[in-house]
């Protein structure tokens, strides 16, 4: 729409102003769009303006409005091109989505295979850090790899992916869209419907910091943080790649 595309415009003009980020919301409320609740409550709660009586249940939908949708990344967002992949894992790390009618499945084991609708197209290996799995920043630059050609309607067949060397220069090597699959619990008791959401693994440790700040409003101890960090940075959560644990 030409008028969504103007106040995408006015953000990039002023990528530090809230000011359009605000416009926007409204925009999208006056439309019945749950995004711009969700772009309101985060920039609040960033600028520290969630307190006071109202806190708790402004949290709480906070936290199940990005938990359905991801935080939002206003006006751009660097993992737009990259498609909802499911899955994950390690030895065998697999993914895959379906996309215009096709059904795209990625596996390494041994040698790295794309498969498109049950037909391999491509069968080779990868050179990543470590054999069998992928650190989070090094699942980004695949997966946007991948996405890329599919969404060009390239080849797959024909797919070059960085060396180990240089993996770390790829624009895309940072933590990004690939399914972490950790939301608590208890999430369902609030949102019915969570248990078929997938919180991004970029999304986790801020989640996961506004929930644990959620459970202490209600009384709640904070739970003991049972995975440790990598140089991946996502707080409390490894990619569980030893080498990346180790650096």
């Amino acid at each position: 729409m030409a008028e969504e595309a103007e106040l995408l415009e006015l953000m990039r003009a002023a990528p530090d102003d809230e000011g359009p980020r605000l416009v926007y919301a409204d925009w999208l409320l006056a439309r019945g769009d749950a995004r711009g609740e969700l772009i309101v409550l985060d920039q609040r709660e960033r600028a520290g303006q969630l307190a006071g009586p109202g806190a708790l249940a402004e949290l709480e939908r906070l936290l199940v409005l990005a938990a359905e949708r991801g935080f939002p990344r206003l006006p751009d967002d660097p993992c737009a091109g990259i498609l909802p992949f499911t899955g994950g894992g390690s030895f065998p790390v697999q993914y895959d989505v379906d996309h215009a009618g096709h059904s795209y499945y990625l596996r390494w084991r041994y040698g790295f295979s794309i498969d498109v609708d049950d037909v391999t197209v491509l069968d080779g290996d990868l050179d990543t850090l470590t054999t069998n799995e992928w650190t989070f920043r090094e699942t980004t630059v695949i997966l946007a790899i991948v996405s890329d050609a599919i969404l060009r309607g390239a080849p797959l067949s024909e797919l070059a992916f960085p060396s180990a060397a240089d993996f770390p220069r790829h624009p895309r090597y940072h933590v990004g869209r690939a399914p972490a699959y950790c939301f608590p619990e208890a999430l369902s008791a609030i949102a019915p419907g969570s248990a078929g959401w997938t919180l991004e693994v970029r999304d986790f440790g801020r989640w996961h910091a506004l929930w644990d700040r959620w459970q202490a409003l209600r009384g709640l101890a904070r739970p003991a943080l049972t995975r440790r960090g990598c140089a991946c940075g996502i707080e409390g959560l490894s990619c569980g790649v030893s080498e990346c644990d180790g650096r």
